[in-house]
C-alpha cells in the first residue's frame, strides 16, 4: 500500500468463478479463509475447489478504481483410485462354472470399470479360463487343477475435477483337487446256505468314483 501514511490501508479480495478459495496461510486452513470484507491482509494463498479458470481481484477499500487482477488456472487433480496390489482366490476343481468376489477398487473418481489385462498358468502360458463381471471373477467349468496368475485392471474414468486413472491387482488363483464323489453302501448283507464248495456273492459296487476303482 502506498503511500505508507494512507488513511485506509485495507483491501477487498474477490474470486470471480468460485473455483478457488483464498487463505491467509500457505497451508490453506479453513479458519484462515479470506472473505470479501475489507482486510489488512495483503498476501493470500489460493486453493483450488474445482478445475477450470478463475480470476482473483484485489481492490482498494478506499478507492474502487484502484484494482489488480490475476488469472488462475486450476488443473484437474490426480485421481485417488486405490486397488489392492495382490489378492488370492482358492477354489476346488468343478465341472460347473464358479465365481469369486474380488476386493474392489476404492476412492475412484468417476465410473470404475474392471478388465483382465492378462491371465497365465504356472508355466507362464496364456489361458482363457477366467472372465470378469464387475469385481466378480468368473472361473470356467472344468478349469484344470493348478496355479494361475490373473492381472485385473481397474480404471476410474475421472470427472470435471479429476483425471482418469488405472491400477492393477495381481490375483493368484489356486485350483485344488476336488473331493472324490465316490459312494459305497456302508452296510451290505450276504446270505448263503452252507456248502462244502466255495461260493460267491455279488456285492453292491461303489459308484461315482473318479479314477481307477479297486
Amino acid at each position: 500500500i502506498a503511500p505508507d501514511d494512507a488513511s485506509d490501508q485495507t483491501v477487498k479480495w474477490s474470486v470471480r468463478n468460485s473455483k478457488l478459495k483464498l487463505y491467509s496461510d500457505k497451508d490453506c486452513t479453513e479458519d484462515h479463509e479470506v472473505g470479501t470484507d475489507a482486510t489488512t491482509i495483503l498476501t493470500v494463498y489460493a486453493k483450488g475447489v474445482s478445475a477450470g479458470s478463475d480470476t482473483v481481484t484485489v481492490t482498494s477499500n478506499e478507492n474502487a478504481e484502484l484494482t489488480k487482477s490475476c488469472a488462475v488456472t486450476i488443473n484437474k487433480g490426480t485421481n485417488p483410485l486405490t486397488f489392492t496390489e495382490a489378492q488370492t482366490v482358492t477354489k476346488s476343481f468343478s465341472a460347473s462354472a464358479q465365481t469369486a468376489t474380488l476386493e474392489a477398487a476404492t476412492n475412484g473418481q468417476g465410473a470404475v470399470s474392471y478388465a483382465i489385462d492378462s491371465q497365465k498358468d504356472s508355466l507362464n502360458a496364456d489361458v482363457t479360463y477366467f472372465s470378469l463381471n464387475g469385481a466378480t471373477l468368473n472361473v470356467a467349468a472344468n478349469t484344470p487343477v493348478g496355479n494361475y496368475t490373473v492381472v485385473v485392471r481397474a480404471t476410474a474414468a475421472g470427472n470435471d475435477d479429476y483425471n482418469s486413472a488405472r491400477k492393477d491387482s495381481t490375483v493368484t488363483i489356486r485350483i485344488s483337487k476336488a473331493e472324490n464323489p465316490l459312494t459305497f453302501t456302508e452296510i451290505q448283507t450276504v446270505q448263503k446256505v452252507f456248502d462244502t464248495s466255495a461260493q460267491k456273492a455279488a456285492l453292491e459296487a461303489a459308484t461315482n468314483g473318479e479314477g481307477e476303482l479297486s
